[in-house]
Protein backbone atom coordinates (compact mmCIF):
# COMPACT_ATOMS: atom_id res chain seq x y z
CA UNK A 1 0.00 0.00 0.00
CA UNK A 2 2.76 2.55 0.64
CA UNK A 3 3.83 2.30 -3.00
CA UNK A 4 0.29 2.94 -4.23
CA UNK A 5 -0.12 5.98 -1.97
CA UNK A 6 3.30 7.29 -3.00
CA UNK A 7 2.48 6.85 -6.67
CA UNK A 8 -0.81 8.73 -6.39
CA UNK A 9 0.85 11.55 -4.44
CA UNK A 10 3.82 11.71 -6.80
CA UNK A 11 6.30 10.77 -4.09
CA UNK A 12 9.36 8.94 -5.37
CA UNK A 13 11.55 6.33 -3.75
CA UNK A 14 14.62 7.46 -1.82
CA UNK A 15 17.49 5.00 -2.00
CA UNK A 16 18.26 3.47 1.35
CA UNK A 17 15.05 4.62 3.09
CA UNK A 18 11.82 2.67 3.61
CA UNK A 19 9.04 4.12 1.48
CA UNK A 20 6.78 4.46 4.51
CA UNK A 21 9.34 6.77 6.13
CA UNK A 22 9.50 8.83 2.93
CA UNK A 23 5.71 9.11 2.94
CA UNK A 24 5.68 10.22 6.58
CA UNK A 25 8.22 12.95 5.80
CA UNK A 26 6.17 14.07 2.80
CA UNK A 27 2.85 14.14 4.66
CA UNK A 28 3.97 15.37 8.08
CA UNK A 29 3.63 19.10 7.35
CA UNK A 30 0.61 18.92 5.07
CA UNK A 31 -3.14 19.17 5.57
CA UNK A 32 -4.49 16.30 3.48
CA UNK A 33 -7.48 14.00 3.15
CA UNK A 34 -6.41 10.54 2.02
CA UNK A 35 -9.26 8.42 0.64
CA UNK A 36 -8.75 4.66 0.65
CA UNK A 37 -11.52 2.78 -1.13
CA UNK A 38 -12.42 -0.92 -0.84
CA UNK A 39 -10.02 -1.36 2.06
CA UNK A 40 -11.48 -4.76 2.95
CA UNK A 41 -9.27 -6.05 0.12
CA UNK A 42 -6.10 -5.04 1.99
CA UNK A 43 -7.02 -5.08 5.69
CA UNK A 44 -3.50 -6.15 6.62
CA UNK A 45 -2.35 -2.69 5.47
CA UNK A 46 -4.26 -1.02 8.32
CA UNK A 47 -0.93 -0.69 10.10
CA UNK A 48 0.26 1.59 7.29
CA UNK A 49 -2.73 3.88 7.75
CA UNK A 50 -2.17 3.82 11.50
CA UNK A 51 1.51 4.76 11.12
CA UNK A 52 0.66 7.66 8.80
CA UNK A 53 -2.10 8.94 11.08
CA UNK A 54 0.08 8.83 14.20
CA UNK A 55 3.01 10.59 12.52
CA UNK A 56 1.13 13.18 10.45
CA UNK A 57 -1.18 15.43 12.52
CA UNK A 58 -2.63 17.18 9.45
CA UNK A 59 -3.63 13.92 7.79
CA UNK A 60 -7.20 12.65 7.77
CA UNK A 61 -8.02 9.27 6.29
CA UNK A 62 -11.42 8.31 4.93
CA UNK A 63 -11.69 4.58 4.37
CA UNK A 64 -14.49 2.69 2.68
CA UNK A 65 -14.54 -0.92 3.76
CA UNK A 66 -16.88 -3.75 4.60
CA UNK A 67 -14.76 -4.42 7.68
CA UNK A 68 -13.49 -2.16 10.46
CA UNK A 69 -9.77 -1.42 10.60
CA UNK A 70 -9.67 -1.70 14.41
CA UNK A 71 -7.54 1.44 14.76
CA UNK A 72 -7.44 3.82 17.70
CA UNK A 73 -9.68 6.80 16.98
CA UNK A 74 -11.57 5.01 14.22
CA UNK A 75 -15.17 6.11 13.69
CA UNK A 76 -17.48 3.78 11.83
CA UNK A 77 -20.38 5.07 9.77
CA UNK A 78 -22.33 2.09 8.50
CA UNK A 79 -24.08 2.67 5.18
CA UNK A 80 -26.90 0.15 5.02
CA UNK A 81 -28.28 -1.10 1.72
CA UNK A 82 -31.21 0.81 0.26
CA UNK A 83 -34.67 -0.70 -0.10
CA UNK A 84 -35.11 -3.02 -3.09
CA UNK A 85 -38.20 -4.21 -4.94
CA UNK A 86 -39.13 -7.87 -4.56
CA UNK A 87 -37.44 -9.93 -7.24
CA UNK A 88 -39.65 -11.67 -9.72
CA UNK A 89 -42.44 -9.08 -9.48
CA UNK A 90 -43.14 -6.60 -12.20
CA UNK A 91 -43.56 -2.95 -11.31
CA UNK A 92 -44.66 0.14 -13.11
CA UNK A 93 -41.92 2.76 -13.41
CA UNK A 94 -43.78 4.90 -10.85
CA UNK A 95 -44.05 2.07 -8.32
CA UNK A 96 -40.44 1.05 -8.89
CA UNK A 97 -39.16 4.55 -8.19
CA UNK A 98 -40.57 4.36 -4.63
CA UNK A 99 -37.73 2.01 -3.62
CA UNK A 100 -34.62 3.75 -2.31
CA UNK A 101 -32.15 1.82 -4.46
CA UNK A 102 -34.07 2.51 -7.66
CA UNK A 103 -34.71 6.14 -6.74
CA UNK A 104 -30.95 6.65 -6.26
CA UNK A 105 -30.21 4.97 -9.59
CA UNK A 106 -32.73 7.20 -11.36
CA UNK A 107 -31.44 10.35 -9.64
CA UNK A 108 -27.81 9.65 -10.54
CA UNK A 109 -28.65 8.49 -14.07
CA UNK A 110 -30.65 11.63 -14.84
CA UNK A 111 -27.83 13.79 -13.44
CA UNK A 112 -25.57 12.26 -16.08
CA UNK A 113 -28.09 11.85 -18.87
CA UNK A 114 -30.98 14.30 -18.34
CA UNK A 115 -33.24 12.53 -20.83
CA UNK A 116 -33.01 9.18 -19.00
CA UNK A 117 -36.38 7.82 -17.88
CA UNK A 118 -37.52 4.52 -16.51
CA UNK A 119 -40.04 3.00 -18.89
CA UNK A 120 -42.05 -0.20 -18.88
CA UNK A 121 -39.40 -1.60 -21.23
CA UNK A 122 -36.33 -0.85 -19.10
CA UNK A 123 -37.90 -1.06 -15.61
CA UNK A 124 -37.06 -4.76 -15.13
CA UNK A 125 -33.41 -4.10 -16.06
CA UNK A 126 -33.17 -1.15 -13.66
CA UNK A 127 -34.66 -3.27 -10.86
CA UNK A 128 -32.24 -6.11 -11.67
CA UNK A 129 -29.22 -3.78 -11.63
CA UNK A 130 -30.16 -2.51 -8.18
CA UNK A 131 -30.82 -6.05 -6.91
CA UNK A 132 -27.52 -7.40 -8.24
CA UNK A 133 -25.76 -4.52 -6.50
CA UNK A 134 -27.48 -5.49 -3.22
CA UNK A 135 -28.88 -1.97 -2.84
CA UNK A 136 -25.42 -0.63 -1.97
CA UNK A 137 -25.40 3.13 -2.59
CA UNK A 138 -21.84 3.44 -3.90
CA UNK A 139 -22.27 0.52 -6.29
CA UNK A 140 -25.53 2.00 -7.57
CA UNK A 141 -23.85 5.40 -8.08
CA UNK A 142 -21.07 3.78 -10.09
CA UNK A 143 -23.49 1.76 -12.20
CA UNK A 144 -25.69 4.77 -12.91
CA UNK A 145 -22.63 6.69 -14.08
CA UNK A 146 -22.40 4.33 -17.05
CA UNK A 147 -25.84 5.26 -18.31
CA UNK A 148 -24.28 7.70 -20.78
CA UNK A 149 -22.65 4.76 -22.59
CA UNK A 150 -24.94 1.82 -21.84
CA UNK A 151 -28.67 1.38 -21.54
CA UNK A 152 -29.94 -0.48 -18.47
Amino acid sequence: MPSTIAQVLGVGDVVGRPLLDVLVDYLRGRQLLLVLDNFEQVLAAATVADTLLRACPGLCVLVTSRAALQLRGEHEYPVPPLALPDSGRSFTPEALSQYGAVALFIERATAIKPDFVVTNANAPAVAEICARLDGLPLAIELAAARIRLLSP
